[in-house]
């Protein structure tokens, strides 16, 4: 029968795997490596099979549990020592929250900021846009203008200076509309 662990995955790692039973002894768990106890399964050391196998054998009241079936404080855990883990637990919520609050909070702040400044630039592009429609009206007009002119017989020199002047200012505005 083939091992059911995927190769990708290193030696250490089936090893730490395979370490999934505690051992407890008068209601507390031991430790890892067996040194001293503890009433938090968090604490508790992770033995294999085997070695827990070797030491219900060889040691009398000492049991294994499965990690995964073991309750988070064993029958034995001093109340003092429930409640101040679960006070860890909750000032590290708190923490959490008032990170993720913090996070949210500057994403909100960037996006406000990030519309207040696409409002900004849209009211600067509608500004270049009056403009630039002006300039073109102008334009426009000096071209009526120096036609009717030209009918009348003025100047091109004229006609083509003031033409000039005005396409430059409008060029001049598109490409800063860019």
């Amino acid at each position: 029968m083939s091992d059911p662990t995927p190769p990708a995955v290193s030696a250490a790692m089936r090893k730490a795997m395979a370490r999934d039973y505690v051992l407890v002894k008068r209601g507390l768990y031991y430790r890892p490596n067996s040194m001293g106890y503890t009433g938090v399964l968090d604490e508790a050391g992770r033995y294999t099979e085997a070695e827990a196998k070797a030491q219900t054998e060889h040691c009398d009241g000492i049991t294994a549990r499965l990690a995964s079936e073991a309750p988070r404080f064993s029958d034995a855990c001093w109340t003092e020592t429930r409640v101040k883990t679960v006070q860890g637990d909750l000032a590290r919520a708190e923490a959490e929250i008032a990170r993720l609050t913090g996070e949210r909070d500057d994403a909100l702040g960037a996006a406000a900021l990030n519309l207040a400044q696409l409002k900004n630039w849209r009211r600067q592009a509608e500004a270049a846009e009056a403009e630039t429609a002006c300039l073109r009206e102008a334009v426009r007009c000096v071209h009526d203008t120096f036609a009717r002119d030209i009918a009348q017989g003025y100047r091109t020199k004229d006609k083509d200076f003031a033409v000039s002047v005005l396409s430059a200012a409008l060029t001049s505005q598109e490409k800063t509309d860019v």
